[in-house]
């Protein structure tokens, strides 16, 4: 895990997704553009309060902004919230920070530093969540790359993942090749 400071405090990110987020910044300013960390690792405690607190203010209606605490990308050291200089001091974060050149800049040119766009517009019924164009998730080069040239969403390559898997084990692959990419089904 690696830490950050800014104006938002001291941030933790694990390590590759840290390295990739500096090169993607550091591209984005030789364009012309500043990008803003404005919240990374979130502890299960911190994700809790976000969410009952955002409940409490929607009189118990979740309304796809904050995730449940054990859900949250933020939770995993590679989600973050990724925001242009001029929504700095803005009072909230909405779709419509999608029309800034930085959000737009990332949209474009995320998988070329293994960031995905993690909640694309067009697949708020699959996520379950809000359009975030300032919520990037390191997946890795290779997989940012598919997900973002098949306008795919996580939820949705996961998905393809797991059948190209289910198909390598049936035409006699071999299981311990692919062992560590099995997603077990979760049980509530």
């Amino acid at each position: 895990t690696t830490l950050f400071r800014s104006s938002y405090g001291t941030m933790k990110l694990q390590e590759d997704c840290w390295n990739a987020l500096i090169a993607m910044s550091d591209a984005a300013r030789e364009d012309g553009y500043n990008l803003y960390l404005k919240s990374a690792y979130r502890s299960w405690q911190t994700q809790n309060t976000m969410y009952k607190n955002r409940l409490k203010k929607n009189k118990g209606k979740d309304d796809g902004w904050v995730s449940k605490a054990g859900a949250s990308d933020h939770q995993t050291g590679l989600g973050c919230d990724v925001i242009p200089k001029s929504w700095i001091k803005a009072k909230g974060m909405n779709s419509k920070m999608a029309k800034e050149p930085e959000c737009q800049w990332m949209a474009e040119h995320c998988q070329e530093y293994g960031f995905i766009l993690r909640y694309p517009e067009d697949k708020e019924e699959i996520t379950e969540i809000n359009y975030e164009p300032w919520h990037m998730r390191y997946v890795g080069i290779p997989a940012a790359t598919y997900i973002m040239e098949n306008g795919l969403c996580l939820e949705e390559f996961n998905e393809q993942l797991q059948q190209a898997i289910e198909d390598y084990i049936a035409a006699g692959g071999d299981r311990k090749k692919v062992e560590k990419f099995i997603q077990k089904p979760n049980e509530e």
